[in-house]
């Protein structure tokens, strides 16, 4: 987008990997995720779309003690879930 020079967008890419390698986890997908994602989904009255409730099934089924997002409808239906999700930052 030519936002950036090229040095700092090296230097910006580098610092998100490793902020990603050393305070996150990653996990691949297994079946029951897929499974579980669909059970979410089928609570109509949650509001998640497929991708929130498939993030939320991973993570649930990973025993995740905490998730985070920025998306106040996935934190409501999270709750609903009675899964640990939080916006993860406190609002001004």
């Amino acid at each position: 987008m030519g936002v950036l020079a090229v040095i700092d967008a090296k230097h910006a890419d580098m610092q998100f990997e490793l902020t990603i390698r050393d305070s996150f986890r990653l996990y691949s997908p297994a079946m029951a995720d897929f499974d579980l994602a669909k059970r979410y989904i089928g609570e109509f009255g949650s509001g998640l779309r497929a991708g929130d409730a498939f993030h939320l099934a991973v993570a649930k089924n990973n025993r995740a003690t905490a998730i985070y997002t920025l998306d106040k409808a996935m934190v409501k239906a999270g709750e609903e879930l009675g899964l640990p999700v939080s916006l993860g930052i406190r609002p001004s």
